[in-house]
């Protein structure tokens, strides 16, 4: 009887102290290092920014989503379960798509390196109704609701839809193209104040 009272008691002790390592993932919405910078009905736009050292907590990616490297950095991620992947070096303009249909992504990412990491994470809350037919230019990633495309633009110029804003200082929404990140940068729309 003593050594089942024992044998319950470390039993009970263990399975407290293994829930208590086990990490909880939040909607990434709600990861601290997310910043959610315009989220309507179809569309999320997240900022994150990482210092040198830094890392985020498990979260939850559940729509397909593309996004955009603002600086040189170099990363580390996680996937929940799994052990770190190595680390891998990152440059302005680069672009990510992933595809989260029926699996969502649950990791955590760290900056393994000895610069900010910046990145424009687009998130798609609705799936568009029919894949597009049409292309302007070879997409530089996609995912099956949405492609990422890259133009280059000379100087500071802006077409008549969006004004591009500077980096890193102001973001805005949606992708466009700047020649002072590589190639790529964030623009709002005028008729928002950008």
């Amino acid at each position: 009887m003593k050594y089942r009272c024992v044998f319950v008691f470390i039993t009970s002790l263990m399975t407290t102290l293994v829930r208590a390592q086990t990490p909880t993932p939040v909607p990434v919405v709600d990861e601290p290092y997310h910043h959610v910078k315009l989220k309507n009905e179809q569309v999320v736009v997240l900022r994150v920014t990482l210092a040198p050292g830094q890392q985020t907590g498990y979260h939850i990616h559940s729509c397909n989503r593309t996004g955009v490297e603002l600086t040189k950095n170099t990363t580390a991620n996680q996937r929940l379960g799994d052990a770190e992947d190595a680390p891998k070096a990152y440059s302005p303009g680069d672009v990510f798509s992933d595809a989260c249909d029926g699996k969502p992504l649950i990791h955590r990412v760290r900056n393994a390196g000895d610069t900010t990491m910046d990145v424009i994470d687009v998130e798609l809350l609705q799936r568009p109704e029919h894949p597009s037919t049409m292309s302007a230019v070879r997409p530089v990633a996609e995912n099956p609701s949405m492609r990422a495309y890259r133009w280059v633009l000379a100087g500071k110029y802006f077409s008549d839809a969006y004004t591009h804003a500077s980096l890193p200082d102001r973001c805005g929404y949606a992708h466009a193209v700047e020649d002072e990140c590589a190639g790529w940068a964030i623009a709002k729309r005028r008729s928002e104040g950008g």
